[in-house]
């Protein structure tokens, strides 16, 4: 299981590339953290008690380094570690964008999508709707942060 900076176990968690250091003043970068301190939060919840663990690692392009591929990719598993790393290649035009939070969240939820496509192909049970439940408390929970 992925562990927060607070020692909080997770299984859902995230991740940011940023190669250029001015990216992490973007409003990307207030997304990603708003959505990873709610992820967090629902420490508690079972789904972030259940394994395998998910890292969705989004990439940003700076002026020396891109990501190599567009869309999203499962970057690697270890099954030693139950350990699943999907990677998105963020848009350029999402780092300043209103969008992002949006964005960040639709991204999750594509990538655990795509995780239960592939855990399912080596018959490792995942409980897709049990995560789904997770994210739907997460939007709730910018909703209300934004009222």
């Amino acid at each position: 299981m992925r562990t927060s900076k607070r020692g909080i176990k997770l299984s859902v968690s995230l991740s940011v590339f940023y190669p250029d250091l001015s990216q992490k003043e973007s409003i990307f970068y207030e997304a990603a953290t708003r959505v990873a301190m709610c992820l967090a939060r629902q420490a508690g919840d079972l789904a972030q008690k259940t394994p395998p663990d998910i890292d969705v690692h989004f990439l940003l392009s700076g002026k020396f380094d891109a990501p190599d591929f567009k869309g999203m990719r499962i970057r690697s598993y270890d099954s030693k570690a139950a350990m699943l790393r999907v990677e998105t290649a963020v848009p350029s035009h999402i780092v300043n964008s209103s969008n992002a939070i949006d964005y960040v969240v639709a991204a999750i939820e594509d990538a655990l999508e795509n995780a239960s496509e592939f855990l399912d192909e080596i018959e490792m049970p995942f409980e897709l709707e049990l995560h789904f439940s997770l994210i739907n408390k997460i939007k709730s929970q910018l909703k209300n942060s934004e009222n």
